[in-house]
């Protein structure tokens, strides 16, 4: 599954289906009627994807995150679980059998993987089917701007470790940061830290207004750009194919950043 960006672009799409702060699942169906796959979501937030052409379990990606824990000791976990009716990530975290940290990974990467078989299948279009909630854990949920950079790091793993290991260098306390492929059409995050809050509809606008203000600054032959988009204090510059941007609200964290950008484009 390799440099595939229209796989995240199509999401995008899907994304848009979702009544803000809704909770149901956007279902797919076979042309038998069978169900292809589905994307869970709580008060806006993805919790679980699933396809029938996606072959791993969330159990498979927990033995991968963490080298303590066997195979043998979640499946006796998990079945418990489905006897008792207990939701699996907090039986193991209240176990101490895995980490926050871990468990999250391994949800994210499985909901990223499912959702891009899911996409790729040719099924009936996407239908909403409102639900009144589904108790998951907020700390276990996702935003969307989460999902569209985990997809990009299954699609295209060696360009998104790029930009998220540049944004782990850059981003400081107050600060949030995304990264963007360009010439890739619609902006989506390649990689992002702390932009969850986000509305997805904003993170696409502050990328593709990014874009054009860096546009503007490269005929001044300027390597960055700072400047206000929608409220947020903005520095903008370009690696290669890759348009990372910076975004601040506080005063103080915009002049460590605006001091910070400096440092980087001055150095030779």
């Amino acid at each position: 599954m390799m440099q595939e960006p229209w796989i995240a672009a199509e999401l995008l799409h899907v994304f848009e289906r979702v009544p803000s702060d809704a909770s149901g699942a956007l279902v797919r169906e076979q042309s038998d009627g069978t169900v292809a796959g589905a994307l869970l979501v709580e008060h806006g937030r993805v919790c679980w994807a699933m396809s029938r052409r996606y072959p791993r379990r969330l159990t498979d990606l927990l033995v991968d995150e963490s080298s303590a824990l066997s195979p043998a000791q979640l499946d006796e976990v998990f079945a418990l679980c489905r006897r008792e009716r207990k939701p699996l990530g907090e039986t193991l975290i209240n176990r101490g059998m895995v980490s926050l940290p871990v468990l999250h990974r391994a949800l994210l990467r499985h909901t990223c993987e499912a959702l891009a078989c899911l996409v790729r299948d040719e099924a009936a279009p996407w239908s909403w089917v409102a639900h009144s909630g589904y108790g998951y854990h907020p700390m276990l949920t996702f935003s969307p701007a989460e999902v569209l950079a985990g997809v990009r790091a299954v699609t295209d793993p060696t360009l998104a470790a790029r930009a998220l290991t540049r944004l782990t260098e850059v981003v400081s306390d107050g600060v949030h940061g995304f990264a963007i492929e360009r010439g890739s059409g619609a902006k989506l995050p390649l990689a992002q830290i702390g932009c969850d809050r986000i509305e997805l509809t904003a993170l696409t606008d502050l990328a593709a207004q990014a874009d054009e203000v860096m546009a503007v600054a490269a005929t001044a032959e300027l390597d960055a750009a700072i400047t206000e988009l929608d409220g947020f204090a903005c520095a903008a510059w370009l690696e290669d194919n890759l348009l990372f941007v910076l975004l601040c609200e506080d005063e103080l964290a915009f002049n460590r950043l605006v001091a910070q950008v400096a440092a980087m484009t001055t150095k030779t």
